[in-house]
């Protein structure tokens, strides 16, 4: 990646530091990792030359520059691996290494209950429209992380789609 070509030690630190607290204003992140104001902007701006990071402007409190928020663009977060998927990967197989395949589905069906207890917390039941009904399921698919929406493919007839949103 071409923006990995500018990361001194000190801009890594920076990203680290937005990865892990989110946006902010220059400022704190020259607080935060005992930097100068100065030094922490100029890194910003080679940040942001490299498309890695990007500022928003925020309500100015009294006087002086006008203020932004710093955050990691997409190419920023491209850098940080995200091992979830792998995570799972290994926990699923941990639990049929200690317990057995049927073991894994006691905790499969265990999981697959609770979610179903969820929905129907949300969910109105039959006497509500299907569509009312499929809503309220993408709508907590989209709470769970989902980009979940509902299309309407014939007279009573839905699809719903959802996509797992990544980090």
């Amino acid at each position: 990646m071409a923006g990995t070509q500018v990361l001194t030690d000190a801009k890594r630190r920076l990203l680290e530091e937005l990865k892990r607290a989110g946006p902010a204003p220059a400022r704190a992140l020259a607080q935060q990792l005992g930097l100068t104001d100065t030094a922490v902007r100029q890194h910003l701006a080679a940040l942001a030359g490299a498309g890695l990071v990007t500022s928003s402007p925020v309500p100015a409190e009294g006087r002086g520059r006008p203020a932004a928020e710093w955050s990691l663009t997409d190419a920023a977060r491209e850098l940080f691996p995200d091992r979830h998927a792998q995570l799972s990967l290994e926990l699923i197989e941990a639990i049929r290494a200690a317990n057995g395949e049927a073991g894994l589905r006691r905790v499969i069906d265990a999981r697959a209950q609770a979610q179903v207890i969820a929905y129907q917390r949300v969910v109105p039941g039959t006497p509500a429209p299907l569509r009312r009904r499929v809503d309220a399921l993408a709508r907590q698919r989209t709470r769970e992380g989902y980009m979940a929406e509902v299309r309407r493919e014939a007279p009573g007839s839905f699809l719903q789609v959802a996509l797992l949103l990544g980090q």
